[in-house]
């Protein structure tokens, strides 16, 4: 491997906290611009400074494997080295750090002449091994939740093992969600997988790898391996990713136009320019997979003509959905909040990224032509929010009047229980995105039986996922739009005829014949 970026191998993903465990840390490529932070986090509800135990900082030169423990005195969490590596600066919190147990042990690099992080990864402490075992059920709950493996025409072979690797686990990405899903799958179906990440989530930590597991051949990988690599973003790894000698799959689940962060978030837009330009390593890949028809088409003009009529040999739409229904299924509605809901009055929702592209300043036009219509119309409005695009949406609705104000609500990312209590407790699903690969809250809003009003455009699937059925707008004449939704609101037969459409819609979109079609596309690439 000729990798010349620092990064960090963690021998271990869990320590307990009663045992003082001992962890070991390999450092790759550290130099004089580097120094490395031990930062520690509570896994739930992490928040500085309430809410951070402290972190801890080791001034190491050269490569090398060093240990280190996690300890608490007088109640505080404390980082220290075995290999008597002095701490060189550090800070803790007056809270008690058992109070906080699962913690996250983040191992971070980073640069000293602008405190970048260079490369982050994490294990989790717990306090004891009970605690382990409640999150291990958490992570296989999908999979234990399966009652059947759909079947499939191709024998599925037993030597057959699939490395799923993405940059980024997050369940608040259709890719992170993607990949636990197909993950849950293959695990079902008998198939050894693993999950191989940069960065991930805290409760997923202890059961992915790491993918400097795999590019340090710390794994197997032989002729009965089969890599699906979730194109999501620009990827450091990506080059020598595509030199692992296997057979490989590439799902690309589309990326924004750049252009549309280049006001709010300069850096963003940068990644996303690389990432369009570097897609020409996809006929590096055996098969390719998309979205939706308009990513493909949108990927393939992003090309060069040479590597266009290679991929377009090896390419196939494939809807990003496996086990959807269930994951919806299994969450329990949240019944107290479902009725706060409901309380806010005729709620309009829009669930999904609060980014640029997603243009939520058109919703709230859309919302005051109808607030002016409708007096007891609210809207709700749930994601997480870049900062500089979060003040300037504040800065629109302080255009709009006090009474309109008091009527939108903006939550970030919430727990399935209260999403599917807001699809519930919502009269209309509405999205004026510029720049969808697929939608995935539109399907929920389907699935709820919740009418959708979606905008039309060339960069968004939109349309194509609903396929002749919800209400589809043209251009922004945001009187027309918010007149339609209060007939939507006030007239229950009309409302009724257009979910019922959407039923129809649904069975395109069954997780039985989704996942017959991944795990036969899977066997199809083992045996080609």
């Amino acid at each position: 491997m000729n990798q010349k970026k620092p990064h960090v191998l963690l021998e271990k993903r869990v320590v307990f906290l009663d045992r003082e465990d001992c962890f070991h840390v390999k450092l790759f490529h550290m130099n004089q611009d580097c120094f490395c932070i031990i930062d520690v986090y509570p896994t739930k509800d992490p928040r500085h400074p309430s809410r951070h135990p402290g972190w801890f900082r080791f001034d190491i030169e050269g490569d090398g494997v060093y240990g280190f423990r996690m300890l608490q005195e007088q109640g505080k969490c404390v980082i220290k080295s075995t290999d008597g590596i002095p701490v060189s600066e550090s800070w803790q919190a007056e809270e008690k750090c058992l109070e906080m147990l699962p913690l996250s042990i983040r191992v971070v690099l980073r640069s000293k002449k602008n405190n970048a992080i260079l490369y982050e990864d994490r294990l989790i402490c717990y306090g004891s091994s009970q605690e382990h075992e409640i999150q291990e059920k958490e992570f296989f709950s999908l999979k234990d939740s399966i009652r059947e493996v759909p079947l499939v025409q191709q024998i599925l072979p037993s030597a057959l093992q699939v490395k799923l690797v993405l940059r980024s686990l997050s369940q608040a990405q259709a890719a992170g969600c993607y990949v636990w899903e197909a993950w849950s799958l293959l695990q079902k179906a008998g198939i050894d997988s693993k999950i191989y990440v940069q960065t991930c989530e805290d409760w997923a930590r202890p059961f992915v790898h790491s993918i400097q597991e795999l590019l340090q051949k710390k794994d197997d990988v032989n002729e009965n391996t089969v890599l699906l690599y979730n194109y999501v973003d620009r990827d450091d790894w990506i080059e020598e990713i595509v030199r692992i000698p296997c057979k490989k799959v590439a799902y690309f689940h589309g990326m924004p136009n750049p252009d549309r962060f280049r006001v709010f978030d300069a850096k963003r837009a940068e990644r996303y320019r690389e990432a369009w330009n570097g897609l020409h390593v996809l006929v590096n890949f055996d098969k390719i997979l998309v979205n939706s028809f308009v990513t493909s088409r949108r990927m393939l003009c992003a090309m060069d003509e040479a590597s266009r009529s290679i991929i377009e040999e090896r390419l196939s739409v494939m809807p990003p959905m496996l086990l959807s229904d269930l994951i919806w299924d299994k969450a329990e509605v949240d019944g107290n909040f479902q009725k706060n809901v409901e309380g806010f009055g005729d709620v309009l929702f829009y669930m999904g990224g609060v980014q640029p592209h997603k243009r939520i300043e058109d919703i709230l036009q859309v919302f005051r032509s109808l607030s002016e219509e409708n007096k007891n119309a609210a809207l709700l409005v749930v994601g997480n929010a870049h900062e500089s695009y979060r003040k300037y949406l504040q800065f629109r609705i302080g255009q709009m009047t006090e009474a309109q104000q008091k009527r939108i609500h903006i939550f970030p990312m919430m727990s399935r229980s209260q999403i599917k209590a807001a699809y519930r407790a919502s009269k209309a699903f509405l999205t004026m995105s510029e720049d969808d690969g697929f939608c995935v809250p539109i399907w929920h809003a389907m699935r709820e039986h919740l009418p959708v009003l979606a905008k039309v455009g060339t960069d968004t699937a939109a349309p194509e996922l609903l396929d002749g059925t919800g209400k589809l707008i043209c251009g922004k004449n945001y009187e027309d739009v918010g007149h339609e939704i209060h007939r939507i609101f006030q007239e229950p037969e009309y409302c009724k005829r257009i979910v019922e459409e959407q039923d129809k819609k649904l069975n395109h979109y069954q997780d039985k014949e989704l996942s017959r079609q991944f795990l036969e596309m899977i066997a199809a690439c083992w045996y080609m």
